[in-house]
């Protein structure tokens, strides 16, 4: 695969990862981000929870123009707020409830059973989605 010459800036946080998982004496930066990439894309392929086809566009409708915090926990806390948000002001997202006869109420109800890996892959799909 072709790589590309990028110049980055990593939190403090985001070295002490890379520190501990180093192989050798020293961090390989193109090594650790490209392995963190790995990995995070597999988590999130694996964590995704079963959605219906309705049940992905309400989301791609809730998420429509929002732009991920620099805080990722907040994100994934707040995911169960979007759905409500959406459900309260967003007509287009009540369209697609309607149309696929799918219950907001039962479906805040699935995302608060879902662990945190679960609501960021749904929260990246919708990012991929956007994002195309």
């Amino acid at each position: 695969m072709a790589s590309e010459k990028v110049n980055v800036r990593i939190t403090g946080e985001t070295k002490a990862l890379f520190e501990k998982l180093k192989q050798g004496s020293e961090i390989n930066y193109s090594r650790a981000i490209n392995g963190m990439a790995q990995r995070y894309d597999r988590l999130i392929k694996a964590s995704l929870p079963d959605l219906s086809e309705g049940e992905k566009m309400a989301f791609y409708a809730a998420f429509n123009g929002y732009m991920m915090a620099d805080n990722v926990a907040q994100d994934i806390a707040g995911l169960e707020w979007h759905i409500s948000e959406s459900m309260r002001y967003d007509g287009n997202f009540n369209d697609i409830l309607a149309h696929h006869k799918i219950d907001g109420e039962l479906l805040k109800d699935r995302i608060r059973s879902w662990n945190a890996a679960e609501r960021l892959a749904v929260i990246d799909m919708t990012q991929r989605y956007w994002n195309l």
